[in-house]
């Protein structure tokens, strides 16, 4: 008769928190908790995701390009690539191997690991720049402002100086206009009554 410790089962925990795994994202190969499973999108919110019910997941072992409907599921250290049970009794006998689901963990580690850096470090970073070239933006944007202001009272002074060069001008044309006119009429009535 079993035991209840037989029985029992490991349970699998979400890779977020403590809690029973429920989903699984088969691009990121995380295991999730219902909860977890926002956090872990708006976490890496600029990558696709794939999530399913963990019993339909998707462990992403490569197949091996060698013999076909084979699973790798070591990686070679020796030649640096991914190997089927086939290639390890095979071309590769006596290397040595990593288990391929380590691989995946260290380079998940090291995905969290750059994409922490690029949240703490590389966004703040450029959110500063963005802000101070955002300053820069408005401050240039209220000098031209000023410019603009200060060049149409420019215009209208000149406008006005010029109109009064130009009503001047006007006014001293008909007053010679006039001056030669009453001239010339005079003339031609002295010639008028001569003849």
């Amino acid at each position: 008769m079993a035991t209840s410790a037989t029985w029992a089962q490991e349970v699998i925990t979400c890779d977020l928190c403590v809690k029973p795994t429920q989903q699984f994202c088969n691009s990121c190969q995380v295991s999730l908790c219902v909860e977890c499973v926002n956090k872990h999108v708006d976490k890496l919110k600029y990558q696709p995701h794939d999530i399913v019910p963990f019993k339909d997941r998707k462990v992403a072992f490569p197949e091996c390009e060698f013999h076909s409907n084979q699973r790798c599921e070591a990686h070679c250290q020796q030649c640096d690539v991914p190997v089927c049970l086939k290639c390890i009794l095979g071309p590769h006998n006596g290397h040595k191997y990593r288990d391929m689901s380590d691989i995946f963990h260290d380079k998940k580690k090291k995905l969290e690991k750059d994409t922490k850096e690029i949240e703490s470090t590389i966004i703040p970073q450029y959110k500063k720049k963005n802000e101070k070239t955002e300053n820069k933006i408005s401050i240039i944007k209220g000098e031209f402002d000023e410019l603009d202001k200060e060049k149409e009272k420019h215009r209208k002074f000149w406008h006005q100086e010029v109109d009064t060069i130009f009503n001047k001008l006007g006014s001293l044309m008909k007053s010679i206009k006039e001056n030669l006119l009453a001239v010339l009429n005079s003339h031609q009535s002295k010639i008028k009554f001569q003849t």
